[in-house]
């Protein structure tokens, strides 16, 4: 199997080939817990479960393996543990890397992606890093590809993979929209009640300022429908 023999993991490359992306949690790896093979039964060989995706990944003829790739998604899970001085992290699009343990920054090799991690502090070699509070498994909902996302960041989720940008659940969108249609209409009252003003006082100003109001009022009514349009993407569960 040729794809058995392609890098599942990407090193720590020399970081001036990258742009510095803002910050972004890795997902934690376990490197005691890497996954859990479940034993070989009279239909099936032995197997584990796709870290990203859930999907059933048969171990046949690849037990000796630190890694396998998932026939559903394309990404690696790990099956042992890291080498000696060395652990897994994986970067939000999904793409496992193992670097040293000492690491504070590495870059993920993807041209899609090419995203600087910094890692936080490093404790001894081998002890896993966790996931921050909040971060889930999240479906794009114009792609389908799976990518993680911290739901307490109260911002709309970037798809690593197809760059949408989207509303994960629907209380985001429904807050957004909420806030900006207020605003409108506050913003729209307030030229309203200033050219009932300038009709009895003809001062310049006043001119400048409803011209204010209702250009204020006009980008609230693209806000408004931009968040009452925006795609929702699904969140199929915690990490």
């Amino acid at each position: 199997m040729s794809s058995e023999n392609e890098p599942l993991l990407g090193s720590n490359p020399p970081e001036s080939q990258y742009t510095d992306n803002s910050y972004m949690e890795p997902i934690a790896v376990d490197p005691e817990q890497v996954a859990n093979i479940t034993d070989a039964t009279p239909e099936t060989g032995p197997s584990v479960t796709c870290r990203v995706c859930e999907h059933e990944i048969l171990l046949e003829n690849r037990m000796m393996n630190h890694v396998v790739r998932c026939d559903a998604c394309n990404e690696a899970t790990p099956i042992r543990a890291a080498p000696p001085g060395k652990k897994y992290v994986r970067c939000p699009c999904n793409c496992l890397l193992i670097c040293k343990a000492s690491s504070s920054r590495i870059a993920c090799p993807r041209e899609n992606c090419r995203r600087v991690i910094t890692l936080g502090p490093t404790g001894p070699v081998d002890t896993p890093i966790r996931a921050p509070a909040g971060t889930c498994r999240v479906q794009c909902v114009e792609c389908q590809e799976i990518f993680m996302f911290n739901t307490l960041n109260n911002a709309a989720a970037h798809c690593p993979h197809c760059r949408t940008v989207s509303s994960v659940g629907t209380r985001y969108k429904r807050a957004r929209a909420l806030i900006f249609f207020l605003c409108l209409v506050l913003s729209a009252s307030v030229g309203f009640l200033l050219t009932m003003y300038f009709k009895k006082n003809h001062y310049w100003l006043l001119i400048v300022l409803v011209i204010a109001a209702y250009g204020t009022a006009a980008f609230f009514i693209y806000k408004f429908f931009y968040y009452l349009r925006m795609k929702v993407s699904q969140i199929l569960g915690p990490v």
